[in-house]
């Protein structure tokens, strides 16, 4: 994807993503280990069926996520459309 790509593609993205090289990255902090966990594994459940998995990092009450195409190297549409899915999910 082009940087132009990129940008049009993070603009319709509703929460706070950040483009970092050929990743899009994102922190969420919850209330407790446990809706830590149910998001992740509610994300997972999305992953599978995008057949496209970010990098999760838990920390108790904390969750980063690192979305990149791997085959590729870069960002692609996949990126882009699991993240849309991601924001979907009720926090």
């Amino acid at each position: 994807m082009t940087a132009k790509e990129i940008q049009e593609q993070r603009s319709q993205l509703t929460y706070a993503w950040e483009i970092h090289d050929q990743e899009i990255r994102i922190h969420f902090e919850f209330r407790s280990y446990e809706k830590t966990m149910e998001f992740v594994n509610a994300v997972a459940k999305i992953a599978t069926e995008h057949q496209h998995h970010p990098l999760m990092q838990i920390d108790y009450c904390k969750l980063n996520l690192v979305l990149t195409t791997h085959d590729t190297g870069s960002l692609s549409q996949k990126d882009f459309k699991l993240a849309k899915a991601i924001e979907e999910i009720d926090l």
